[in-house]
């Protein structure tokens, strides 16, 4: 519904076609490595002492995937190479790793929108919309 309530006819049209077609065609053409994963690798589930040690926590979503799914949301570049890199840098996981950047962008205008932050949804329209093909 937020959708529809936001985006005209033709816009929700390509956040269709990206949902169905474009983001697991893509996903499909570069194939799948699977392996043990976290499943919400991301910044606050990384903790850091003050000796340097660098810690994973909250593996309650711990799957196998493809090992892009854990590298899609670190915010912080510095630390988002640095993963890329333990998990094996390749030129296929980096282009996996931006095909599945697509689908949080959308999903995350529901959290907003369930929050009534007004601002969280005018910003994630912008970034919806810089999507759209």
């Amino acid at each position: 519904p937020i959708i529809q309530s936001i985006f005209d006819i033709n816009e929700q049209d390509k956040i269709h076609d990206l949902v169905f077609r474009i983001v697991p065609d893509g996903l499909n053409t570069l194939g799948s490595s699977m392996m043990l994963c976290h499943g919400d690798l991301a910044g606050w589930n990384i903790i850091y002492q003050g000796d340097g040690k660098v810690g994973i926590i909250d593996f309650g979503d711990i799957c196998y995937s493809d090992p892009s799914k854990d590298l899609i949301d670190f915010g912080d570049e510095e630390i988002s190479e640095s993963v890329i890199k333990a998990y094996g840098d390749s030129e296929i996981l980096r282009k996996k790793i931006e095909i599945r950047k697509i689908i949080p962008a959308i999903i995350s205008l529901g959290f907003f929108a369930g929050k009534n932050d007004q601002n969280g949804i005018n910003k994630t329209v912008i970034s919806i919309k810089q999507l759209l093909p």
